[in-house]
């Protein structure tokens, strides 16, 4: 790992020991280093499998969220509409994902054994120590992965030749009196929870729907890490001084 990505899973690990220490929240998320990747810290009822949901031991762990490049197909199956389609989420078909999950587990051990965490570290249980390869790690992520509910993009907005939707009304193209509003109209997956994208989606649709008069495009700029002023700081920051700033 960079010394850039070193510094910011320290600053991870301390945030980490505050929040446990306080027990003011269950859940704190962080951006994890690594493209697409986020980490989420959980403390309580710690699963052994998402299959068998043993919970019998307490303790912490780390859920890694990953945006998925893979594409899969949702197949109509029969003319009876009551009849469920057949989805094929084709997990791990792309060598991004295939890398980036295989970080995400690397990243997660490096920070869950760090010795600031020997007094909460009771030893691995999932995938567990005996998973070690890349190809045992990805091999675990096809057994044990899920989507937590996020599935999405099967009517993906849009003008090109693949687009289901037309984004100027959310009506599928083609068809008359239809239109899509949840999120399969996404083109791609949003790096985190999609109920307030859902939402936001929701609130523009009844707007097209109702005929009201959009807002102006909004053009406020977003934090860099590494290429914009740290928050809060007008000077311009090197590579890792936001990270160097933090850990002071």
């Amino acid at each position: 790992m960079a010394a850039s990505s070193g510094a910011r899973v320290n600053l991870m690990i301390r945030r980490f020991l505050r929040w446990l220490n306080t027990g003011s929240d269950r859940r704190l998320a962080l951006r994890a280093p690594g493209e697409g990747l986020t980490a989420y810290f959980w403390e309580g009822d710690v699963p052994r499998g998402h299959r068998v949901r043993d919970i019998s031991t307490r303790g912490v762990y780390l859920e890694t969220d990953s945006i998925s490049w893979s594409r899969g197909t949702v197949m109509i199956t029969s003319p009876d509409p009551s009849q469920h389609p057949a989805l094929r989420f084709n997990y791990l078909s792309t060598p991004t994902d295939r890398r980036e999950w295989a970080e995400a587990i690397a990243i997660t051990r490096k920070i869950l054994n760090q010795r600031a965490f020997d007094p909460f570290n009771g030893g691995e249980l999932s995938p567990g120590p005996q998973v070690s390869t890349e190809e045992e790690v990805l091999d675990w992520v096809r057994k044990d992965g899920e989507t937590a509910l996020h599935p999405s993009c099967t009517c993906a907005m849009g003008t090109g030749p693949a687009a289901v939707t037309d984004p100027a009304s959310l009506r599928v193209h083609g068809l008359d009196g239809l239109r899509v509003v949840d999120a399969s109209v996404m083109p791609y997956i949003t790096n985190g929870n999609i109920y307030a994208p859902v939402m936001m989606l929701a609130e523009k649709a009844a707007d097209l729907i109702l005929g009201a008069t959009p807002l102006p495009p909004s053009a406020a700029p977003f934090y860099r890490h590494g290429k914009d002023p740290a928050p809060g700081s007008t000077a311009p920051a090197a590579a890792g001084g936001a990270e160097s700033a933090a850990q002071q």
